[in-house]
């Protein structure tokens, strides 16, 4: 499962962080086998437009497998001609990304952040990142995860730098709004089933 939320930490932007909530909560409503994904992408740009703000038209919501976090198929924040329905066995994360109205409205990838993926599994022969890797491919599979998680303390630190300078690991950017502006998010993970959809992330 795939979650989010926004802590505001001024109290200005409470209501875009509503919108977003919002958005997600009429994504929600509206999804059900059938539904083309492009129909839950509309619902959620009214929904944000509607409380005066502007959708990330950029980032989407994204179907999910076992360990895997994105899979293929998206779904948007905004109205669009993608004719792709939901099936039921289908797992999906909804993350509307709402910012004011006067923001370009799209993200461009910024400096690293925190969070990293493994991109070439083969543990290498060095130590301590041989051990580094066989923990990481361990305990969290093809998942992101954050070094901070990491279990041997400076060792562990050592054989993770050793890593991401062999380019075995790498970071996921921050993403920033093109126009310097705040953005909030809210995100829940569904599963479709044969007659509904259940929000497996509450």
């Amino acid at each position: 499962a795939d979650t989010a939320i926004t802590v505001c930490l001024s109290p200005e932007y409470e209501f875009m962080k509503a919108a977003a909530e919002k958005a997600l909560e009429a994504a929600i409503n509206l999804a059900r086998p059938g539904v083309k994904v492009s129909q839950l992408g509309a619902a959620i740009q009214q929904t944000i437009e509607a409380m005066g703000f502007k959708p990330i038209r950029n980032l989407t919501g994204h179907s999910i497998g076992r360990f895997l976090i994105h899979t293929g198929k998206s779904i948007p924040n905004v109205a669009s001609l993608d004719g792709s329905k939901l099936k039921p066995g289908e797992l999906y994360a909804i993350e509307p990304f709402v910012t004011l109205p006067e923001a370009e409205g799209r993200v461009f990838s910024g400096p690293c952040g925190n969070i990293y993926r493994v991109v070439k599994p083969k543990p290498p022969k060095q130590e301590p990142a041989r051990s580094v890797m066989m923990q990481i491919l361990e305990r969290f599979k093809s998942l992101p995860f954050t070094p901070r998680w990491l279990e041997g303390g400076k060792e562990a630190l050592e054989g993770f730098r050793q890593l991401v300078e062999k380019r075995q690991i790498s970071c996921y950017p921050m993403l920033v709004e093109a126009s310097g502006k705040p953005v909030a998010q809210a995100e829940h993970t569904i599963l479709v089933l044969e007659d509904r959809v259940e929000v497996t992330t509450l």
